[in-house]
Order: structure tokens, then sequence, then C-alpha cells
């Protein structure tokens, strides 16, 4: 989170879709939600721990979702993306 304000200079926001309902971050009704929802719906970790799976959504309003499937290994003091795999879109 200390990434996106800092280099994208955005407000974030750690609550769940109801919490930023209640926070007002909606546009008009409710399902024209302010900004961009990034969800982290599921994490696997490698029995090694230097490889993670995580499932990722991102949802805008007027341009729909996107959930993909990333997996990042720890190589070099970073964690770096070593395959990605689009789940859906709509």
């Amino acid at each position: 989170m200390k990434f996106l304000r800092t280099i994208y200079k955005v407000d974030v926001y750690n609550l769940t879709y109801e919490q930023l309902l209640k926070q007002g971050l909606y546009e008009g009704n409710e399902s024209n939600l302010r900004g961009i929802l990034l969800r982290i719906e599921k994490v696997e970790l490698a029995d090694e721990q230097n490889e993670a799976t995580l499932v990722i959504s991102k949802y805008r309003s007027n341009e729909g979702s996107i959930a993909v499937k990333i997996t990042l290994q720890y190589r070099d003091n970073n964690w770096k993306v070593v395959d990605h795999v689009t789940l859906k879109e709509s």
C-alpha cells in the first residue's frame, strides 16, 4: 500500500466492499465505486519458501473486471513474476 501511495500518489484503503460503501466511496449508485478495487482472493505458498501463487482481481466500474493467477519467485532479494494467467475477464 505504501508503494502505491508513494509512486502513484493515490489514496489507498484497506477496506471490504461493504466498508467502501459505508465510507461513501462510490458515485451515483453503489455499483459505481470510485477508483479501482484490487482484491487478493487467494494466496498459496509453495513448500519452498521462495515461491507463491496469488489469485488477484481488479474491478473498475466503467471498465469491468479481470482476475489473474500470478506465480511469484523470490530471487536476488526481490519478488519476480514468473508466470501469469488470465482467469476471467468481463
